[in-house]
Order: C-alpha cells, then sequence, then structure tokens
C-alpha cells in the first residue's frame, strides 16, 4: 500500500480569543495530518471550531500556538504580504455564502482570483473557462450572480476556488444555503473534482447526511478532536 505524501500538517494548535477580560479558546491543542489528494470531512456542531481551524489552514487568522504547515510552509511565521501570496497560489476557499462579486459575471468571477497571477489577458481567460467548463456553467459564463440559483453560484464558487490549481481547497460548510437534493450534487461535484484533478478538499459540515461522501471523517467538539481515524 502507498502512503501519500503529506499537504497539511496540523501540530498542536490553540486559538483563544478575549472575551472581555475572559479567555475564550476556540481550539485547543489541534492536531491533524492531511494527504495529498485526500477528500476529508470535519464535522461537529455549531461553535465546535470548524470555520476556526479552516481559517488557520487558509491563513486568514493566526493560531494562538502551534504550527500549520501547507506544503511544508510555516504560514504563522509568514509576514502579511508573504501569507497573503501563498493563500492566493496555494488556497482555494469556497463558503456557504458563496462570495460572489455581483457586478460579474460568472466567468469573472472565475477569472478574479487570477489577477494577482504572472499570465496573459488571454491565459486568464483560458482558464477561467476551463473551471467553468469542469463544473459545467461554461453555459452560463456570462450570467451574473443574480440570474442564478443557489447551486449555479456554489458551481461557480467552486470553479474560482479551483482555477489557481492550488494545493489545497477549503469548504466551510458549501451546502448550508442550499437544500438537500442540491447539497448533495455540489458534494458530489467536489468529489468528482478531488478525483479528476488530486486537488486535496478538506472541507466542514453537520449535515450527516452528505458525510457519506467523505474519505475521511474528522470529529470536532468543543475545539478539540475527538475522532480522527
Amino acid at each position: 500500500m502507498t502512503t501519500r505524501e503529506s499537504v497539511l500538517e496540523i501540530v498542536q494548535v490553540t486559538k483563544q480569543y478575549r472575551v472581555g477580560s475572559s479567555p475564550v479558546f476556540a481550539l485547543r491543542g489541534v492536531s491533524l495530518s492531511v494527504s495529498r489528494g485526500e477528500f476529508l470531512a470535519i464535522a461537529g456542531p455549531s461553535g465546535s471550531g470548524k470555520t476556526t481551524l479552516l481559517n488557520l489552514v487558509g491563513g486568514i487568522e493566526q493560531p494562538s500556538s502551534g504550527a500549520v504547515r501547507l506544503n511544508g510552509v510555516e504560514l504563522q511565521h509568514l509576514s502579511g504580504d508573504v501569507l497573503a501570496d501563498v493563500r492566493a497560489r496555494h488556497t482555494g476557499f469556497v463558503f456557504q455564502s458563496f462570495n460572489l462579486l455581483p457586478v460579474l459575471t460568472a466567468l469573472e468571477n472565475v477569472e478574479f482570483p487570477l489577477l494577482t497571477h504572472r499570465l496573459s489577458s488571454e491565459q486568464r481567460r483560458r482558464q477561467a473557462q476551463e473551471a467553468l467548463d469542469r463544473v459545467g456553467l461554461l453555459s452560463h459564463a456570462a450570467h451574473k450572480p443574480m440570474e442564478l440559483s443557489g447551486g449555479q453560484r456554489q458551481r461557480v464558487a467552486i470553479a474560482r476556488a479551483i482555477v489557481t490549481r492550488p494545493a489545497i481547497v477549503l469548504a466551510d460548510e458549501p451546502t448550508a444555503n442550499l437544500d438537500q437534493a442540491t447539497g448533495a450534487q455540489i458534494l458530489q461535484l467536489m468529489r468528482n473534482l478531488n478525483r479528476a484533478l488530486g486537488t486535496t478538499c478538506v472541507f466542514s459540515t453537520h449535515d450527516h447526511n452528505i458525510l457519506r461522501l467523505a474519505e475521511r471523517l474528522v470529529h470536532l467538539s468543543d475545539g478539540v478532536i475527538v475522532d480522527a481515524p
């Protein structure tokens, strides 16, 4: 049996916030290794620390202690500009609220993350078209978000997440604003892309109906991993 290389290492990570004069821990000594090409679900109730964990992996927040290594790079030691560059090049994000720019077309939304890359306008457009085609929405390239259904908007968001060909895609409750059938279709699409492209996917959810699609399941409770096979 072949052991896959790790793309993500989380080592004894804690995250503490201050509420007034009292410390509140969102994560307490979390350690986790994710293999390249894995399709991993983080499950747990609201407030368990799922979003905080994804934000730390994506470099949106910094840990209070511990280490987060993405492709061997320790994110917590990077300056703001360098961290933003690593995030833009190596991480794709899918949010439950889609986070599409309403004034841009579907194609322009997908192309947007490529503006910081050293690509010609033709290369950017071609790469964005390929990503939209992979999620089955190339025919809707000229549509703006308000002209799309919720499921279609999330497909555009997934295309935007994969357009930079990142090392890892992070999806925070990607089906929360969708009906059950559409949500299942979105997760199946992500699984298909994971298999076709080999992109590592880590998604959070508390919907037990979609957890069956996960290759591996990690349970969080009160900021602690209680089950991680």
